[in-house]
């Protein structure tokens, strides 16, 4: 199982037991695409977001790392790295040139983070974040890095900015966009 460690934090790979709704309080899946509505289930929502939907994409040193406070075994949210084929569209938005290098779909590599309520405001998801940005860079030589995030969720943007990410907020879409390429690859690819 991968481990990355920081000054606060411990991801590990792979699933553990989720938080209760008591922990998660009701806004967890507020900003997750398809599940803002109310009426959806705790239930519904492990299942699919916690279940299916990292089930395809856990392979290698992809998947759904789990955050906790170093020498805690209390889960305090998710940091996913995730392999995802996007749309021309997609890839146009996270491109320097704004044009899509291909007229099919690509492979990029997403991030992701959501934390319990009472760990949200204390930096965590940008620290979180930032260790799999350099295990991806460094370890896994990944050229680009993407992420997506519904345009109201404020402190998602948040963190793209503090990551260093490229931030694509255009009103023509329900998406923000973040991007950001791996410096050491990029200059020398130049």
């Amino acid at each position: 199982m991968t481990e990355l460690e920081t000054e606060r934090l411990t991801l590990r790979k792979g699933r553990t037991a989720p938080p209760t709704q008591a922990e998660l309080k009701a806004d967890y899946h507020r900003y997750v695409t398809g599940f803002a509505d109310p009426d959806v289930t705790f239930a519904q929502y492990q299942d699919v977001i916690l279940g299916s939907y990292y089930k395809d994409r856990e392979g290698g040193p992809f998947g759904y790392y789990t955050i906790y406070p170093k020498g805690s075994d209390r889960w305090i949210g998710h940091c996913p790295l995730i392999a995802r084929l996007c749309t021309p569209a997609e890839v146009a938005r996270f491109r320097p040139d704004g044009n899509s290098v291909a007229p099919y779909q690509t492979l990029e590599v997403e991030i992701g983070w959501a934390l319990i309520m009472e760990a949200r405001g204390q930096g965590f998801a940008t620290e979180a974040a930032r260790a799999l940005l350099d295990y991806g860079f460094r370890t896994l030589r990944v050229q680009r890095i993407v992420a997506f995030t519904e345009r109201e969720n404020s402190a998602s943007i948040r963190v793209m900015e503090r990551l260093g990410m490229v931030v694509d907020q255009r009103s023509d879409t329900e998406q923000v966009v973040g991007s950001i390429e791996n410096s050491a690859i990029s200059s020398a690819n130049q």
